[in-house]
């Protein structure tokens, strides 16, 4: 246990370091980026912006965008109104089977995307939805459910029930009150969830690259393959591209709801 005058520097030191590990390859990638030699390297081999115009003149790179775009949307929205219904269920209703829900709310915790990903390649493939898109958005939102349904829980569980009685008093009917009142009142957890889910959808390589196919390459994927042999700097352009998204997404979280309740919602 660390304790007296060295606990501070100590603590400081170990979040400096952690910092550092965190950050720093996403500092040496943006370097990387304004390279003008051939390869990766550190430091940069002289100043260019010719790989970003590479990048913005690809035509693959510009359809595996509007790929992943389009799988992120899919599975927002999916995952949004299953995962808003099941957290309502969850923190109004007392289940015979909530023992059970709750073991699947840890699943993604414990199995291994990669195993996931190869019992959906088999059961897609009897389904003939290999390579479809919305298809993949499907299998990324069940895959992710159980972290958009306990953003909501998080927000419903904080819900005063009085707002909703006095709707009724004053003659709502249910549908009314739920569509006017439960709703806007879960708008945090529920506007949290969905950034969260558009950014996994955005993101996720695993599943996109067991389930999809030439025709329907996700950006992750076509990074992926891009970088086999000997990567250029287009790569780290396009890593900085993709994290510029990223942390735009974070920022309008916290510009919405703040990046706390975003914090809590996560875990």
């Amino acid at each position: 246990m660390l304790s007296g005058g060295g606990a501070k520097p100590t603590l400081y030191g170990l979040v400096g370091v952690l910092v550092v590990f965190l950050v720093g390859p996403s500092l040496l990638m943006m370097a990387s980026s304004f390279s003008a030699g051939q390869v990766i390297s550190f430091p940069p081999q002289g100043f260019s912006l010719r790989w970003y115009a590479s990048v913005f003149e690809s035509r693959e790179l510009h359809l595996a965008a509007m790929h992943s775009a389009l799988v992120a949307l899919v599975c927002t929205v999916t995952s949004t109104v299953a995962g808003t219904l099941a957290a309502i269920t969850l923190a109004r209703y007392r289940l015979y089977f909530r023992a059970g829900i709750e073991f699947y709310l840890l699943l993604p915790f414990v199995i291994p995307l990669t195993v996931e990903a190869v019992g959906l390649l088999d059961i897609f493939g009897v389904l003939r939805l290999l390579g479809r898109l919305w298809a993949v958005g499907i299998a990324i939102s069940a895959a992710n459910l159980p972290f958009i349904i306990g953003a909501v829980t998080a927000a419903a569980k904080l819900l005063d029930p009085s707002l909703e009685e006095a709707a009724a008093s004053c003659g709502a009917r249910p549908i009314e009150r739920f569509l006017t009142v439960t709703l806007p009142s879960l708008g945090p957890g529920i506007l949290a969830g969905a950034l969260l889910m558009f950014i996994t959808g955005i993101n996720e390589f695993v599943i996109s690259a067991f389930l999809i196919d030439v025709r329907t390459m996700t950006l992750p994927v076509e990074i992926f393959d891009t970088g086999h042999g000997a990567p250029t700097p287009a790569i780290a352009a396009i890593s900085v591209l993709y994290t510029l998204v990223s942390l735009g997404a974070v920022a309008m979280v916290d510009r919405l709801v703040g990046i706390q309740f975003f914090l809590r919602s996560a875990r």
